[in-house]
């Protein structure tokens, strides 16, 4: 599996596990759950990818660095097909 496709699939995992955390907080649970061992740029421009393409839902808030993210209902069908 290629590794942005592996940091893709991280990114929906560690949202999964916690909806609703803050771009930092999934880039931490990527890094210690899932072992990411890439930077802080890849994960930014994977996650702009992801809400591009409609399977992560950004809920903005005034404090750019308080923004908050869970998957969309496509996001949920990717990572858990059941």
């Amino acid at each position: 599996m290629g590794i942005m496709k592996k940091l893709g699939f991280s990114i929906l995992e560690a949202i999964q596990l916690q909806p609703g955390s803050t771009r930092m907080e999934i880039f931490e649970n990527c890094k210690t759950v899932f072992s990411f061992h890439g930077g802080w740029g890849d994960f930014k421009r994977m996650l702009s990818i992801l809400i591009a393409d409609d399977l992560v839902d950004r809920h903005v808030n005034p404090d750019p660095g308080l923004d908050t993210f869970c998957l969309t209902v496509e996001g949920i069908s990717l990572v858990d097909p059941e």
